[in-house]
């Protein structure tokens, strides 16, 4: 999923929803609360983004739903780098720059690890690390 910048520009959000079986157990409560958790900072993310800067006051709460998606279900790979890859971009979009850099920089641990990978689509982990690049290194991505 794309997103409109401001100056025109486009930035990926990670907008793959979780899937939750319709055979979860009492004992899959967690996981289905943090994908039920998930599912809903990301629809409120997307409509942000949609709305533009209207948008904005939602994105504090979008923060919020995805810090307690990592709090009840740590631990998860998956969730670990696409939350702290959408996080990072809430707070670039918020100007908060240095909470954007530490997001990216965690989420690099996930993107750049081939045994922790293995869980993101192909082009979704290359879309996230391009992100990640850009962020980091402006001068090395404008030579890509």
């Amino acid at each position: 999923q794309a997103c409109e910048q401001p100056e025109g520009t486009y930035s990926f959000i990670y907008s793959r929803p979780l899937t939750v079986s319709p055979f979860a157990t009492s004992e899959d409560c967690v996981e289905v609360a943090a994908s039920i958790m998930f599912n809903l900072a990301l629809s409120i993310h997307l409509r942000s983004c949609e709305l533009g800067a209207k948008g904005t006051a939602n994105l504090k709460k979008t923060l919020s739903l995805y810090q307690r998606v990592r709090e009840i279900m740590p631990g998860s790979p998956f969730l670990e780098a696409a939350i702290l890859f959408n996080a990072g971009l809430i707070h670039q979009e918020l100007f908060d720059f240095n909470k954007a850099q530490t997001c990216f920089q965690l989420s690099e641990e996930f993107l750049f690890s081939e045994d922790q990978s293995s869980f993101l689509y192909n082009d979704d982990r290359k879309a996230m690390i391009l992100n990640v690049t850009i962020f980091q290194e402006p001068e090395l991505a404008a030579a890509a």
